[in-house]
Order: C-alpha cells, then structure tokens, then sequence
C-alpha cells in the first residue's frame, strides 16, 4: 500500500478515536485563543475569535464574510484565528484544505482564504480544482513551483488532519464553530449579532449600519 495514503488512512482513524474519547463536557467549556498559527488582527484586541471552518461549506463563507467586514469596519477590536477542518461530505475539501495549508507555509494564507471563500461556488463544481487553486495562489503573490510542491508534501495534508484531530477533542462536529472568546457558536447565523455585541463602548457609533 502507498505510505502516503496508509499514513492518511491511521490520521483518520486517529479522528475518530479521539472524536469518541473526547469528554463531553468540552461543549460547554470555554476555549482558550492561542495566537499561534493561521492568525491575523490585533493581538490586543477585545474580541477573539477562533474558527473551525471547512473551505466547501456554504456557511463557512458567509462567516467568513462576516468576520471580514467587521475587521475592516473594526480592526483595532478583533483578532481571528482560522483552524482546519474538512468535512468528508464535501468532494473538494480535503484538497481546498492542502492548499490552504500550503498558502499558510508559503507565507499568504489569508489572501488565499478569501480567494477560495469569494470563489466558492465556482471551484466546488469543478471536477478538479488544484489548477484553480495554483491560480489562486499566484494571484496571492505565492510562487507557483514552491506551491505546487508543497501540494505533493505529505506534511502538508498531516498538519491538516491534525488539525481536525484537535477539533475532534473539543467535540466539533459541524461548520463552522466559532469560538468567540471562548464561548462556542455552531454556524453563522449568530456571529454578527455576538461581535457587535463585544464591540467597546468607544467602537460603537450611534446610527452605525451592521457589518453584514
């Protein structure tokens, strides 16, 4: 059997252990924000975030649209964190994750992470969207041969699975969860409403339009 997938194979086995495991009172314990990793925003800021969001869920990119534009609306007030995990429901995710993996050792996660949400209904209809995603990080200013490289690393696709595991030890079964400091969200719908909710008195201006 080839390595690569026999080592994918026990990473996976790994998740679902670890998933089984996983003390259930973690669902109601709060996450400590670590500013380590696939992180951007003010390390002062008052409002941490921590996302674990899956790159082909629809409600991922609305989530991510949503944090977006309330950083730019506020970008003293919040720092994000984005964590991996890929659901096997969804055809493209495992390679969509790869990649954004290889953006974040190359150096341009977060310009690929919004190429690849803004564009998500385009490439998750395609049969094979790794050329897509070449493109995506060329246009992030990420050299093509570095990127295409690291797509075949097989350290790329571990971290990723390892990543998910550490989801599965908090328990996290859909996207996204949203950590928001420390108090877990599970999908979209309540994101906007919790961050204005955190903004400080001084950030927030009478008559202001939502971000969304």
């Amino acid at each position: 059997m080839n390595k690569k997938y026999a080592l994918t194979g026990l990473l996976l086995v790994a998740v679902l252990v670890a998933s089984v495991f996983t003390v259930k009172k973690v669902l109601h314990k709060e996450v400590t924000f670590s500013s380590e990793g696939k992180v951007k925003g003010n390390p002062s800021a008052p409002i941490k975030v921590s996302t674990w969001s899956d790159f082909q869920c629809p409600s991922c990119a609305m989530a991510a649209k949503t944090t977006r534009q309330f950083m730019e609306a506020h970008p003293d007030a919040i720092q994000v964190k984005f964590n991996h995990f890929p659901l096997k429901g969804h055809q493209h995710s495992r390679i969509a994750h790869i990649a954004g993996e290889c953006a974040y050792r190359l150096g341009n996660f977060w310009a690929f992470h919004d190429k690849v949400y803004d564009n998500q209904s385009t490439w998750s209809v395609m049969q094979d969207p790794t050329e897509t995603f070449v493109r995506y990080a060329e246009e992030a200013g990420i050299p093509k041969k570095d990127f295409e490289a690291c797509l075949l690393d097989i350290e790329a696709e571990k971290a990723v699975l390892l990543e998910k595991i550490e989801g599965a030890k908090l328990q996290i079964e859909r996207t996204p969860t949203i950590f928001v400091n420390g108090e877990r969200l599970v999908g979209g719908a309540e994101l906007e409403a919790k961050l204005n909710s955190l903004l400080p008195k001084e950030e927030k201006k009478e008559g202001e339009k939502p971000v969304g």
